[in-house]
């Protein structure tokens, strides 16, 4: 939620600056789109995504659950 507040409120001020100066400044968007899609940032956001992913419906993140599953397993 954050990154995508971030990211709206960049590329409104962009928008604004167009309007403002009646000037595109295309190197900052670019570089921006750049960072956007690069692979660290989209592996960021997906192992946040899996943070918040509860399938079951039983309050606990699945991540954890896996974890705790692994954990009892290697315990017997």
């Amino acid at each position: 939620m954050v990154y995508l507040g971030f990211t709206a409120m960049f590329v409104y001020g962009w928008i604004h600056n167009l309007k403002v100066t009646n000037e595109a400044d295309l190197p900052i968007i670019i570089s921006f789109l750049t960072f956007f899609v690069s692979g660290s940032t989209v592996y960021a956001i997906t192992f946040l995504a899996k943070l918040f992913i509860d399938k079951n419906q039983n309050g606990i993140v699945d991540i954890l659950e896996e974890k705790e599953d692994n954990t009892n397993d290697n315990n017997k």
